[in-house]
C-alpha cells in the first residue's frame, strides 16, 4: 500500500478537513541564488556559465554571505567588466533565504480532533490531473 492509499483510507474514515499532509521546503542559499538569477534573467548559455563561475567563487566558510562575497576582489573585477554581475549582486540579497521549493513530506500527516485549520497554518495545493 502506498502513502496515497493510506491517506485515502484514513480520510474516508475521518472527515477530510481533519487530515493534512506536512510540507517540507528549501530556501535559497548564496550558491543557488548565483546560479538561479542569471538563468531567470538572461536565459542564455553564457549567463548560465556566468552563474556557475560566480557560484564557484563562494567560500564554504561559516558566516560567508552576500556581503563578504561582494567584497571579494574577483567579484569586484567581474562586476566592473560585466553589467550582469552588478545586477545579480543587486537582486541576490532580496531573494536570499526565500522559499525555493515546496514538497509533500513523504511520511508526514497530521490527524486533528477538529479541522486542521484550527491548529495549524495551512496551504491548499490544487491537484492537476493528467
Amino acid at each position: 500500500m502506498n502513502i496515497h492509499e493510506i491517506f485515502y483510507n484514513v480520510s474516508t474514515d475521518i472527515t477530510e478537513s481533519r487530515v493534512a499532509g506536512i510540507s517540507a521546503f528549501g530556501t535559497y542559499q548564496l550558491k543557488a541564488l548565483l546560479k538561479a538569477i542569471p538563468r531567470a534573467y538572461y536565459q542564455s548559455q553564457t549567463a548560465i556559465s556566468l552563474g556557475e563561475k560566480l557560484a564557484g567563487l563562494v567560500r564554504d566558510e561559516k558566516g560567508f554571505g552576500i556581503k563578504e562575497f561582494r567584497e571579494l576582489p574577483e567579484v569586484i573585477a567581474l562586476s566592473e567588466e560585466d553589467k550582469r554581475v552588478a545586477r545579480i549582486l543587486e537582486v541576490a540579497p532580496l531573494l536570499s533565504g526565500m522559499v525555493s521549493n515546496l514538497t509533500q513530506h513523504a511520511a508526514g500527516y497530521v490527524i486533528a480532533p477538529e479541522a486542521v485549520t484550527e491548529y495549524l497554518p495551512t496551504v491548499f495545493l490544487l491537484k492537476v490531473s493528467n
